[in-house]
């Protein structure tokens, strides 16, 4: 399954995206976006619109959408 999603970040490099984490000690999904700058074996950084460059894990990753073009 990590391969799927590593490809498909892959396939989204240089691209604005918006993403959607599962994380326990939530009960709700957490969003993020912004331009997806690399992505790594079990990690990948953006390019957040509001937070700047952040890191995350691909394990909590539960949805990936190009953003649409306006």
């Amino acid at each position: 399954m990590e391969d799927i999603v590593r490809k498909e970040l892959e396939r989204l490099v240089g691209k604005k995206v918006i993403l959607f984490f599962r994380y326990s000690t939530f009960s709700y999904n957490v969003r993020k976006s912004g331009k997806l700058l690399e992505v790594g074996k079990d990690f990948f950084i953006i390019d957040e619109i509001q937070d700047g460059r952040s890191t995350f894990s691909t394990e909590f990753l539960v949805s990936i959408k190009e953003e649409d073009k306006k």
